[in-house]
């Protein structure tokens, strides 16, 4: 049996949409889409890894019989772009480009790799994806994993 918090490492044998799955010796290990990795941007888990693959696994949960749950982000717990809130302070200026728009605002990827968000009634002209913006940071909760921004040409 695998203890919590123990780091394995498996070979993938299953690719979804949804996760991948890897074997360790006789036990199966899913992974779901967001704990592939810290950058959002890569859970597309085909492009992430692929069959036969070996990749080191942190086990989160039992799920049953010889089956577990898996993050292979919390490994790199040194690549987790929110581990520290000291370089969100308010006042901060990034730069960064818009990566989705959503019916209330922009979310823009900084270039620490976290995203922020511009709401769309602070913004006095149309973005698309991908334009390059001058932010600042109006607000910023790194426990709950958001930032608040402001276009620098809109202040």
């Amino acid at each position: 049996m695998l203890k919590i918090g123990e780091v394995v490492t498996g070979h993938v044998y299953k690719i979804e949409e949804y996760g991948i799955y890897l074997k360790y010796h006789e036990y199966d290990i899913f992974v779901k889409i967001i704990d592939l990795d810290w950058n959002i941007e890569s859970l597309e888990p085909f492009k992430f890894t692929k069959i036969a693959d070996e990749m080191k696994v942190k086990i989160l949960r039992f799920v049953k019989n010889n089956q577990y749950l898996g993050s292979i982000k919390d490994v790199y717990p040194d690549k987790n772009p929110w581990r520290d809130s000291s370089i969100y302070p308010i006042g901060k200026r990034f730069y960064g480009y818009v990566s989705s728009i959503v019916d209330y605002g922009y979310f823009i990827k900084l270039d620490t790799g976290n995203y922020g968000l511009i709401l769309k009634e602070d913004v006095k002209y149309l973005l698309k994806i991908g334009d390059i913006v001058h932010v600042v940071i109006i607000e910023a909760n790194v426990k709950k994993k958001r930032i608040g921004l402001k276009l620098i040409n809109d202040i």
